[in-house]
């Protein structure tokens, strides 16, 4: 996993959303394995030094079997350090 502290858990999850939105034909055929969608490719964890704040972990192997136009539009809004 990577985890990326860059970029803020509600605004990746709403963007995350959005690409279901942008892209359910895609889960509808060839992404049918993402269960879920696209929230599926990261995981939350709560901060243990902010527990108002969350750590995003990207599940690397899941993001790299994506399509690159679609690592490339998640690249813009996640960041990965």
């Amino acid at each position: 996993m990577i985890q990326s502290n860059t970029s803020n858990p509600f605004d990746i999850r709403h963007a995350l959303n959005a690409l279901n939105q942008k892209y359910s034909s895609y889960l509808s055929t060839e992404g049918k394995w993402l269960n879920g969608g696209f929230e599926t490719i990261v995981q939350f964890e709560e901060n243990p030094g902010d527990s108002r704040n969350e750590i995003v972990h990207v599940k690397k192997e899941i993001y790299m079997m994506l399509p690159a136009y679609i690592r490339e539009e998640i690249a813009t809004f996640l960041p990965m350090d």
